[in-house]
């Protein structure tokens, strides 16, 4: 592996590092933990921007309302 390589590996390290140090002080100012700052976080974006993914198969419980509506 290259200098510049083993540099620019540790310096991603390094910013994981203190991105992880960041979000968790922030969290502790607000009495959260770094992954329930992060879900609430995720789940307000997710709200603005209309992202949840629908979950279960999406599919079936179509086939199923549409042959309970149907009534066969």
């Amino acid at each position: 592996m290259g200098q510049y390589s083993m540099q620019f590996n540790k310096a991603i390290s390094d910013f994981y590092d203190a991105l992880f140090h960041y979000i968790n002080n922030r969290g502790m100012l607000f009495g959260q933990s770094f992954e329930e700052l992060i879900s609430e976080k995720v789940s307000l974006k997710a709200r603005q921007f209309n992202t949840l993914k629908n979950t279960g198969n999406l599919y079936k419980e179509a086939k199923d309302y549409h042959r309970v509506s149907d009534g066969f």
